[in-house]
């Protein structure tokens, strides 16, 4: 009974109310219940809130990953077309420098021609004329 009353007295200075004299082990009994049951639903209470807590940053995580994953999708998705994108112009580029190439080969070709259509009546010219030297001086 008197650990009771001290736990009482102790309970009151804590909420700053007076100590109240107890009467009987009833009425002790109904106010230790009471404290552990007032007790007992503030801790309820707490962890209902740290559990809805819980709840909530444990949406906002999964709300992030599937954010997350959705992301790295679009940026995988935008890769590939970019590759796609890289691959063309590539190939044109490719293309470009292949007729480029012709071209120049074409254009080679062309003046080799025209250097031969000069070369070869000159050089039979000048071969005429080295003959006529020759046989001019053969004869003196």
């Amino acid at each position: 009974m008197k650990i009771v009353w001290v736990l009482a007295t102790l309970l009151s200075f804590r909420s700053n109310r007076p100590p109240r004299r107890l009467r009987s082990e009833e009425e002790a009994g109904v106010i230790e219940y009471n404290t552990l049951l007032n007790s007992l639903k503030t801790r309820r209470d707490s962890l209902g809130s740290k559990l809805s807590e819980l709840l909530e940053a444990k949406e906002e995580l999964k709300e992030e990953k599937l954010k997350a994953k959705e992301e790295a999708e679009d940026l995988t998705q935008e890769m590939a077309e970019l590759r796609y994108k890289m691959t063309c112009l590539l190939d044109e580029e490719r293309k470009r420098r292949v007729c480029i190439e012709q071209a120049s080969l074409q254009r080679i070709a062309e003046l080799e021609a025209q250097a031969y259509a000069i070369f070869w009546p000159c050089f039979f010219f000048f071969l005429f004329l080295t003959v006529l030297y020759l046989s001019s001086v053969v004869k003196d």
